[in-house]
């Protein structure tokens, strides 16, 4: 018998039954290594900071060069995260445009029922 309905074929948007690989972050733009990279880089300025008294000419000079290439490397991580994330947010964007045209009567009736709780708890508030 043909189904007549609209509802695609399974696997054609990751919603009808084949799973969908998850969008896995690089390791080097992770939560953790950023936060790693910030504490070095705050550990090399208390270091900074500390030295600088008995620091010479030539050290002082070093010490910058170092500090300046941490900045760099801490920078270019967060950018790395931004343009992940942004890629990511773009995927998710494009899997919720695609489960809502395959079906639109759940996408409303998760919409209604948001609207309703988010009444309740306003109505609560005051």
């Amino acid at each position: 018998m043909h189904s007549s309905d609209n509802r695609p074929e399974s696997g054609s948007n990751g919603f009808g039954g084949a799973a969908q690989p998850a969008l896995v972050l690089p390791e080097d733009t992770t939560r953790t290594g950023l936060s790693k990279e910030f504490h070095n880089l705050l550990a090399d300025l208390e270091d900074l900071i500390k030295e600088t008294t008995s620091l010479g000419a030539d050290d002082l000079a070093h010490a910058k060069d170092r500090l300046v290439a941490r900045l760099a490397s801490t920078r270019k991580g967060i950018e790395t995260l931004g343009l992940s994330l942004a890629k990511q947010a773009n995927h998710q964007a494009v899997m919720a445009n695609d489960y809502v045209h395959a079906q639109p009567w759940k996408a409303i009736g998760v919409g209604a029922a948001a609207a309703f709780l988010l009444g309740c708890v306003l109505a609560r508030s005051r």
